[in-house]
């Protein structure tokens, strides 16, 4: 009988394989930012959506895998704050040419609500997955910047995105990939030393401030054998045992 097999990670992700396909999931939540009067962040619910589907396609494709399939779960009423979400959804789906992804999802309709609230899951499937191999030596690489709030927004060319991650993977040799979150750049060093099994020396931070938030994955490290010179890419540390 072939079981399941859950592969452990500190990512932000989970991973289970099953024979030679790994299964590979990611979710984000999104509270309080919205239209709704008791959101705290008033922007359009569709932005909202749009940040939130981009933070799991970035989770997926930082281990080389293609999404397949969204699960919308909405606590609020399909219209109009559902049918806006589902709209976000589907523009940030287009923009990474992946309009023929099965979108499905619940909405709240017994209940009115006052705050803007959902979470997405994405699933992807791959029969090879690359992570977890960083190497002594390895360069340590930033690529974007961490931003919140107002500034994500007024930064969105620079900010990452699933096609950014996709570029760097096909033109170059990666060890891991990360993006950051909430928890800053410091908490995704954490994690790569942990995967590795090895410690960064962190070279050059550009007056950054490692522990601020990244929004929604505005920025992600990486690490390379290769010297990599690109726009909205700085070398800031190496590996080390």
């Amino acid at each position: 009988m072939n079981f399941t097999k859950k592969i452990n990670t500190f990512r932000d992700i989970s991973i289970f394989k099953k024979e030679n396909t790994y299964f590979v999931f990611a979710v984000d939540s999104v509270g309080a930012i919205g239209e709704k009067e008791n959101d705290k962040l008033n922007i359009p619910v569709k932005i909202s959506a749009k940040y939130n589907m981009r933070v799991c396609l970035n989770e997926i494709y930082s281990v080389g895998v293609k999404p397949e399939v969204v699960f919308s779960i909405v606590s609020n009423e399909w219209n109009e704050t559902g049918k806006n979400i589902y709209s976000g959804i589907l523009s940030e789906l287009k923009e990474n040419n992946l309009e023929s992804i099965e979108v499905n999802g619940s909405t709240e309709e017994n209940f009115k609500t006052s705050m803007t609230a959902f979470g997405l899951t994405v699933m992807g499937t791959s029969n090879k997955l690359y992570f977890r191999n960083t190497k002594k030596g390895d360069k340590v690489y930033l690529i974007g910047l961490p931003r919140v709030g107002k500034e994500v927004l007024k930064n969105e060319k620079d900010n990452l995105n699933p096609l950014m991650i996709e570029e760097i993977f096909k033109n170059h040799k990666i060890g891991d990939f990360l993006p950051c979150g909430s928890k800053g750049i410091s908490n995704e060093l954490k994690i790569l030393e942990k995967e590795n099994n090895l410690k960064v020396n962190i070279i050059e931070m550009y007056d950054i401030d490692f522990n601020k938030s990244a929004g929604p994955a505005t920025c992600g490290i990486f690490t390379s054998s290769e010297n990599i010179i690109l726009n909205n890419v700085k070398f800031i540390g190496r590996m080390e045992e």
